[in-house]
């Protein structure tokens, strides 16, 4: 990267150096009168300058006087209070939906709630019935039918002692 640089900075130098002395060599008139052409350019353009910032100042003060009229007028007044009228309905109706919004938002929630409720108290309900039925199926020995755990629940932990045999099934 830098000795691409540096071949470039070097062509560049050399096309501007070139090209000097090309304009001083083809150049039709004097460096003097041409520095005289310029600072009489230079003195114009600073004359215009001055005329056009008048010009722009006294432009600025008419449409400061239009803008004054204009805002004093019946037009402007009634437009004006159009305007705010249809600001204030905007508003309202912007106001009326977001209540609406939250209204539904907190139906809503109630309405999960409640279903969660619901379902909760299902959901104990079967559990309830399900230990009973556990229960009874270890008190009638029918642990077989029973998972480990459904077991282990039913029984508060605690293994079952082994039944005793009668003498019948010796």
């Amino acid at each position: 990267m830098g000795k691409n640089n540096g071949k470039g900075l070097l062509g560049f130098l050399a096309g501007i150096t070139a090209g000097g002395v090309v304009t001083l060599l083809t150049a039709t008139r004097k460096g003097s009168e041409v520095r005289k052409d310029l600072a009489k350019e230079w003195a114009a353009g600073k004359a215009g300058t001055d005329t056009l910032k008048k010009e722009l100042s006294g432009m600025a003060g008419s449409m400061r006087t239009i803008f004054d009229e204009v805002k004093e007028s019946p037009q402007f007044s009634e437009a004006s209070a159009k305007l705010q009228k249809g600001f204030e309905e905007a508003k309202g109706r912007a106001e009326a939906l977001i209540e609406e919004a939250e209204a539904k938002a907190e139906a809503y929630r109630l309405d999960a709630m409640e279903r969660a409720e619901k379902l909760r108290t299902e959901a104990e309900a079967k559990a309830q019935k399900l230990f009973a039925n556990a229960k009874t199926a270890i008190m009638e020995g029918k642990e077989e039918l029973l998972t480990p755990k459904t077991k282990k629940r039913a029984t508060g932990g605690k293994k079952k002692a082994p039944a005793k045999k009668t003498a019948a099934k010796k």
